[in-house]
């Protein structure tokens, strides 16, 4: 059944039927569809650097009590899930409400220190740039991409 509202595109209602609903095979219809359900509390930022089909960035997530910060690279051309990413390092394990405090203050999970940057553009072209400025530009993606998986953490 369509409806026209003003000069607007076409409405479509379809009937929903909840005589025939059962919850059992919604909830197994979910089980099914949903093979990683233990991913959707992870969170990845954008890449800080790329080199190639491999992207550097952050995830964080909750385990247990505690928040975690991981340093990882992703290859999306890999044959499967498991190899695609690669933990580099922990950079940092906190309990979940001193993190959560240090997130909404945009500070470092380590240190505490307020995150600085420089400029919030990225730089992802090196091409011609010295080892030091490449290091200086590095970290400055790193903190605004921290920056920014902070705000979709919280």
């Amino acid at each position: 059944m369509e409806h026209f509202v003003g000069d607007s595109k076409p409405l479509i209602v379809e009937e929903l039927n909840l005589d025939s609903l059962s919850v059992e095979d919604l909830l197994a219809q979910r089980e099914s569809e949903f093979i990683h359900t233990e991913d959707l509390n992870v969170f990845y930022s954008y890449p800080y650097f790329s080199r190639g089909d491999i992207d550097f960035q952050f995830r964080l997530f909750v385990e247990d009590d505690k928040l975690v910060l991981e340093d990882v690279r992703c290859d999306d051309t890999a044959e499967d899930d498991i190899s695609s990413i690669i933990v580099n390092s922990e950079v940092a394990r906190v309990d979940i409400k001193r993190g959560l405090e240090l997130i909404q203050g945009n500070c470092d999970l380590i240190s505490g220190e307020k995150i600085m940057i420089t400029t919030d553009i990225l730089k992802y072209d090196f091409e011609g740039v010295n080892e030091t400025d490449i290091k200086t530009a590095v970290i400055n993606n790193k903190n605004i991409v921290l920056l920014e998986l902070y705000k979709n953490f919280f």
